[in-house]
């Protein structure tokens, strides 16, 4: 039994190495009664044909395909971004003053831009990314803000029209006559009666 198992066992080996072919086979049986293979011929063996082939290679897997990569969020594109106040050539008197500066754009600010205010061509850092920013102590003078929305890798995209105010302080002496000092008019002259 062991003898035929292990011959079945190369004959299922050989058939796998095999390719499209025909192989001879012998058998018979011994004078114990167990059949025997071989693939010598012996006297009183019959002859047995098995025909083999290559298994066909499995397919190669298929490759792994990425994920696709995610979409870069969409461009925002700001159809409007502007000063709301303080007004153009707007004054303001005082010594101690708070100047509020106001902006809005269409659409609000996206995520990953920036927003940056300038005082005098100077970032002001604390107004990052603000609409609103309130400066105090600013000298008496013209003073020109602007500001700039840019793209998360610092491109700007729009800016807003500068504004240009002024800051004026009252005088505390009296203003002096400018001009030809001028004569008060006489009385009218009595006119004579009849």
């Amino acid at each position: 039994m062991n003898t035929r198992v292990l011959l079945l066992g190369c004959l299922l080996a050989l058939s796998v190495q095999a390719q499209d072919t025909t192989r001879e086979l012998w058998k018979w049986k011994g004078a114990d009664g167990v059949t025997h293979y071989s693939d010598v011929p012996v006297p009183g063996a019959t002859r047995v044909d098995i025909h083999t082939s290559t298994p066909t290679a499995a397919p190669p897997p298929p490759k792994p395909v990425a994920p696709p990569k995610p979409a870069a969020p969409a461009e925002t594109r700001y159809d409007a971004f502007e000063f709301i106040s303080p007004l153009a050539d707007e004054s303001f008197f005082g010594s101690s003053l708070e100047i509020t500066v106001r902006l809005r754009s269409e659409p609000d600010l996206a995520p990953g831009d920036q927003l940056r205010i300038y005082m005098d061509g100077r970032q002001v850092d604390e107004a990052k990314d603000r609409y609103e920013h309130t400066f105090t102590n600013l000298d008496r003078g013209a003073h020109k803000v602007t500001a700039t929305i840019f793209d998360r890798e610092g491109r700007p995209k729009i800016s807003a029209e500068p504004r240009t105010f002024y800051i004026k302080q009252p005088s505390s002496t009296e203003p002096k006559a400018v001009g030809p000092l001028l004569k008060p008019k006489p009385p009218p002259k009595p006119t004579p009666k009849n």
